[in-house]
């Protein structure tokens, strides 16, 4: 009976540490041209989808979450040496969904209060250029303590970091899979 304990417990802590990990994953739709790859990003365009619940967007407009996620994708993108303002690339963002726990609820609830999800659509435009198109997912639980606002921040910081996994292109600062 004890050796299956012993094996249980790393089993439940693996487990629970899988479950308040922050997860993001950025899907490649169609690559768009090379074009594309070479030139820096100019503007960031965030727009909610129109089914996202009128709760969500409401939580979405107060937290202003226009401007936290682009400010999050500039900041990257100017890290990696791949921003610039009078560039004609634009990346445009579809937030498709949006599920931020009240800070109250994270609070008191911990890790069992659920997680924080960021979900949409990216698109990479360039003129006439093929358009490169993403899809996101970026999920969090390990910020329980903090407010809903400095959660929404992580999320918009953590899916410009996965979107410039695929962005940026390798001779201009990508990071590389052990960063």
């Amino acid at each position: 009976m004890r050796s299956r304990r012993g094996f249980a417990a790393p089993l439940l802590l693996a487990g629970l540490v899988a479950c308040i990990a922050p997860h993001g994953t950025v899907q490649v739709l169609s690559p768009g041209s090379m074009e594309l790859a070479s030139a820096p990003v100019g503007d960031v365009k965030v727009v909610l989808a129109p089914t996202v619940p009128e709760s969500r967007r409401r939580v979405f407009l107060e937290h202003n979450g226009e401007a936290v996620i682009r400010q999050a994708i500039t900041d990257v993108f100017m890290q990696r040496a791949h921003w610039d303002p009078s560039s004609p690339q634009v990346l445009h963002l579809t937030v498709t969904k949006l599920k931020l726990r009240s800070t109250a609820n994270a609070r008191f609830n911990g890790i069992f209060s659920a997680i924080d999800i960021l979900d949409g659509e990216a698109e990479l435009t360039m003129g006439s250029a093929a358009p490169g198109r993403y899809t996101f997912k970026v999920s969090g639980t390990n910020d329980y303590g903090s407010s809903s606002s400095t959660r929404l921040r992580d999320l918009a910081r953590r899916l410009s970091m996965e979107l410039a996994q695929y962005i940026v292109p390798a001779g201009k600062g990508a990071a590389t899979p052990a960063s």
